[in-house]
């Protein structure tokens, strides 16, 4: 398993910027993304794999909507295209 130290040095990236990803604090770039999976060795789509347990898909769809009701309007092509490669 690699620590976030060890993540951080091998993708050339700052520790404590790695821990706001990880707490929500911080809004990484695609680019970023890319390094992540490819130092984790993982795909892409697998750093987005989480399970909302228990949550009816109802709820969910609530989430998304407000999310992006309240998403600048810079951000939406950003957020538009992780859309899409998650949906595939």
């Amino acid at each position: 398993m690699t620590t976030s130290t060890q993540l951080a040095e091998i993708i050339h990236a700052n520790v404590e910027y790695l821990a706001g990803i990880e707490r929500g604090e911080a809004n990484p770039t695609i680019s970023l993304l890319e390094r992540i999976s490819s130092g984790l060795n993982l795909p892409l789509f697998e750093l987005f794999q989480y399970a909302e347990t228990g949550t009816p898909p109802a709820q969910l769809r609530e989430t998304l909507d407000r999310l992006v009701v309240e998403a600048k309007d810079e951000d939406l092509p950003r957020l538009t295209r992780i859309f899409r490669v998650l949906v595939r």
